[in-house]
């Protein structure tokens, strides 16, 4: 079998281990800790790629002398996504109004073609929102919340159903996208209709202030995640 060094640490593996995809879902669920993910896997100096990976269960360990494999923290990953999308977002937030104006203006191609971009950007974010929230919330619900400090009590509502008034707030970015996905079907209809007045109301009136509000709400998100990356 491979010599296997994690974080450059050889690793003793059971020898059931078969192939590379074994080695991958036994470090990630049995050796690594929660807040760890694999990112890098060498197989004889050759990095395994995003396409190699749906492959794995066929690479046999046998066939390689030395695996490489490094991890890297959770929230580590989560800030570098984070902080690459300060720029984006209010970008798109911007982008959502002025296709809203060219569409207003009768320019319904050019109009599109800006909302198009915005959607795909949107789709991109909360592709990664939901990352965070699968990968860092399960372990820090409390970062769900604005301002809340590591391990803080999370809001329990009273017998009323209500919340304590001085309870942290919940960020809107971390809200559920039911509401969102409402509004993005009532713009499809209206692009399928071709109905321009309505269709840049939406973008203006519903859509673009949920982008600027994740805009508004991520330098604290950020600052927040480094906090505790700086504690952990």
């Amino acid at each position: 079998m491979a010599k296997v060094q994690l974080d450059y640490r050889y690793l003793k593996l059971p020898t059931a281990l078969r192939t590379v995809q074994d080695l991958i879902v036994h470090v990630q669920t049995r050796v690594l800790p929660k807040d760890r993910v694999l990112q890098r896997v060498v197989l004889d100096g050759r990095q395994l790629s995003e396409e190699d990976e749906s492959e794995a269960h066929s690479l046999k360990l046998s066939d390689y002398d030395e695996i490489e494999l490094q991890s890297r923290r959770v929230l580590e990953l989560a800030l570098e996504g984070l902080s690459a999308a300060r720029e984006v977002v209010p970008a798109v937030a911007h982008d959502l109004l002025a296709a809203a104006q060219t569409i207003r203006e009768g320019q319904l191609s050019e109009g599109l073609a800006i909302l198009y971009d915005c959607l795909a950007m949107i789709d991109w974010y909360l592709d990664l929102i939901g990352a965070v929230e699968s990968m860092v919330h399960e372990e820090r619900p409390w970062l769900r919340y604005r301002g809340m400090a590591r391990g803080g009590a999370l809001p329990v509502p009273d017998a009323t159903g209500e919340k304590a008034d001085d309870a942290a707030p919940p960020y809107a970015t971390f809200a559920p996208k039911e509401e969102l996905a409402e509004k993005l079907q009532r713009l499809d209809a209206a692009r399928k209709a071709q109905n321009l007045p309505v269709l840049a109301d939406l973008i203006e009136d519903e859509i673009a202030p949920v982008v600027a509000l994740w805009a508004e709400e991520l330098p604290a998100i950020l600052a927040q995640m480094q906090a505790e990356t700086a504690e952990a």
